[in-house]
This record gives structure tokens, C-alpha cells and sequence, in this order.
């Protein structure tokens, strides 16, 4: 996935994005986000049609427990079904591309 600095980087198109944004991205969250671009997906999307893996994501959890005492004294959280992910312009290619007639680009979030 890209970095926010990659992100960052990449051309607008005039699109107004989070015009009214607060600071959003300087905060920390309990979850894992991920940004995928256009190579990035392509790729993901032949993964899951072979029913592999995804991604792997990494959570800090302490050495002396098991991860089952971990999530049970809430000083971790599972990763499955936490996570967020966002698609860039033109990320959702192939068949599942958008129209061109679309005025904004395509995100997925989970």
C-alpha cells in the first residue's frame, strides 16, 4: 500500500477533498488503515480470487500472554474486521472500473 506521503503527491483532479478536514490523518487509531493504489489492487484482486491472503498486519501484543488473555483483558484488539481500507482513482481498474461519466473516484471501505 502507498504511503500518505505517496498519497499525497498525487493530482487532485480539482475534486474538493475533505475541504473541511480537522486533522484527521495526525491521529492515532486503535485499528489498521490501508491505503491501496492502482498496482497495489490489481493484485490484491487476483490474491483473493485464488483464495489467498490479503495482507498480513502486524498488532502489538505483550510477550507474557496469550492472545486470548490479550483480547480478554482489552489490551489488544483483533485485527479482523477493524480495518479500513481506501481505494485511490482509478484503483478499482478492470471489470469493476468505473464509469467515465462518474464524478468522483471509487472507494471501498471495510
Amino acid at each position: 500500500p502507498a504511503t500518505s506521503h505517496e498519497a499525497a503527491l498525487l493530482d487532485g483532479g480539482g475534486y474538493a477533498w475533505n475541504g473541511g478536514g480537522d486533522g484527521l490523518v495526525l491521529r492515532e487509531f486503535r485499528f489498521p488503515i490501508a491505503l491501496v493504489g492502482t498496482a497495489d489492487s490489481d493484485a490484491l484482486r487476483v490474491a483473493a480470487a485464488r483464495g489467498g491472503a490479503l495482507v498480513a498486519v502486524r498488532a502489538a501484543m505483550h510477550a507474557r500472554v496469550s492472545s486470548t488473555q490479550c483480547l480478554e483483558r482489552s489490551e489488544c484488539l483483533p485485527v479482523g474486521g477493524l480495518s479500513v481500507w481506501g481505494l485511490l482513482p482509478g484503483a478499482a481498474g478492470g471489470a469493476h472500473a468505473a464509469s467515465a461519466s462518474r464524478a468522483r473516484p471509487l472507494v471501498w471501505l471495510a
